[in-house]
């Protein structure tokens, strides 16, 4: 997506359908998007998805105190996760990048 779509520090990222949200995860830590937000329909995957969200932003603070963070810092901005459905969306204002992996 870097190479392809211009996805960059500056970005707003929407995964539509984002599931556990790893793709959201990923541009938000790899690329420090401005803001990755995933939308999803279901409620257990809204949920395990913050839970994924959590569990990165564990795993870094732990590197951080133990000193075993490999030069890497945590790059994550704004990530977050909500329950709704995209059929309901008027406009994808503020997004500048749209990701869906399939079509429901």
């Amino acid at each position: 997506m870097i190479d392809h779509t211009g996805l960059s520090q500056e970005s707003r990222f929407i995964d539509i359908g984002c599931g556990l949200g790893k793709p959201s995860l990923h541009v938000a830590q790899q690329v420090g998007v401005e803001l990755a937000f995933g939308l999803e329909v279901e409620p257990l995957r809204v949920y395990l998805g913050m839970h994924n969200l959590r569990a990165v932003l564990e795993a870094a603070m732990l590197d951080s105190r133990n000193g075993t963070n490999s030069g890497e810092k945590l790059r994550v901005k704004v990530c977050f996760f909500a329950l709704g459905d995209i059929t309901e969306v008027t406009s994808l204002d503020p997004f500048t990048h749209v990701y869906m992996f399939d079509t429901g």
